[in-house]
């Protein structure tokens, strides 16, 4: 007996621009952006990227919802459905957004317990020395390490119970918050 799964959508039009905005943007254009033109000589930078942007980004982004929209299932699925050899570019998508978001989870837990501390004060009169060597204690030569931070331990957690709660109710109940999280940057 085979059950079907009714597969969840977007409520609307606003609700699916919210979400393709706050990925399209993302924290990379918004971080590393500005550090990447200043480092590249500004101007000079800008004029690859834009042809970047319209000669791959905008095109791919626009074949990934084309895909999304015409066969209605996951980026490994739609692929296959396109052509079965096009399915490792499916599991492409997957496992990128899989690293972003263990990335992004610990960017956010950062930022929340530097916000935590920014109601207490709690760096003194040096907020960059406090953050890297007394909170996420940054080693002073760069290498990686596999030390326990304790104190990035429990920011960490709550990010990953309030994405595990969001992601349990689905998408008609998290579009609630998506406004707010996709578009905070603005």
């Amino acid at each position: 007996m085979t059950q079907t799964h009714k597969r969840e959508t977007f409520s609307g039009r606003r609700a699916f621009i919210f979400a393709a905005i706050g990925s399209a943007v993302g924290l990379g254009n918004i971080w590393r952006f500005p550090y990447v033109t200043y480092e590249n000589g500004g101007g000079a930078f800008i004029i690859p990227y834009i042809v970047a942007l319209l000669t791959a980004g905008i095109p791919l982004v626009f074949l990934d919802y084309a895909l999304g929209h015409k066969f209605r299932a996951s980026p490994p699925l739609a692929y296959r459905k396109l052509k079965t050899a096009f399915e490792t570019f499916g599991w492409w998508q997957v496992m990128i957004n899989v690293i972003i978001g263990l990335y992004y989870a610990v960017i956010l837990g950062w930022a929340a317990s530097y916000a935590y501390y920014s109601f207490r004060s709690a760096w003194g009169s040096n907020p960059v020395d406090f953050f890297l060597h007394e909170h996420i204690k940054m080693a002073s030569d760069v290498a990686l390490s596999l030390d326990f931070v304790d104190t990035v331990v429990g920011p960490l957690l709550a990010v990953w119970i309030i994405t595990l709660l969001i992601l349990s109710f689905g998408v008609q109940k998290a579009w609630r918050v998506l406004p707010l999280s996709s578009c905070q940057f603005w």
